[in-house]
């Protein structure tokens, strides 16, 4: 597509005030300017910060998409994987769940997010799982171990990574 030209709003008044640079920057200019003192070479440097703090918005814009973007292909990889797969935080919550594991866990979707897991499964804290599990955290120490999950009636195969931001 065609490139837009960038454009910046420089309020330029002879009534320069403090009340209305405030106005004019809350409303967008990016520079409020006093007509009586002001120079060629003034404006030229208001021109050319506003310019560059436009490129600069562009490019924080066209990041935030691109980190937007990329995560939303990581959470549907994650989505993909046929294993249960879970996130928490180093406050034991969920920060992400895809469906297998929210079937093994018996829950609706989405419903595990925000949720600590001691408080979800209070009979996991005095077990071997949740000390190996605090082990992994603390040491920051990949593990793998198995573990009987009684509400899935079955045995789990469980392989632990612990990151600066939990598990």
């Amino acid at each position: 597509g065609t490139e837009l030209m960038p454009f910046a709003t420089i309020m330029v008044s002879a009534h320069a005030s403090t009340e209305l640079a405030t106005a004019a920057l809350s409303a967008g200019a990016l520079d409020c300017l006093d007509k009586t003192r002001l120079t060629e070479t003034g404006l030229r440097r208001a021109v050319r910060t506003a310019l560059d703090r436009h490129r600069l918005r562009a490019q924080v814009e066209a990041q935030r998409r691109e980190v937007a973007e990329q995560a939303r292909r990581t959470r549907q990889i994650l989505e993909r994987v046929t294993d249960g797969f879970f996130a928490l935080d180093r406050s034991w919550r969920f920060t992400f769940v895809n469906p297998i594991a929210e079937q093994t866990f018996g829950r609706e979707k989405g419903s595990l997010l925000g949720e600590r897991l001691p408080d979800v499964f209070p009979d996991l804290v005095d077990s071997p799982t949740y000390t190996a599990l605090a082990r992994a955290l603390e040491r920051g120490e990949s593990t793998s171990f198995e573990t009987l999950f009684e509400p899935a009636r079955g045995w789990l195969e469980l392989h632990v990574y612990p990151d600066a931001d939990g598990l």
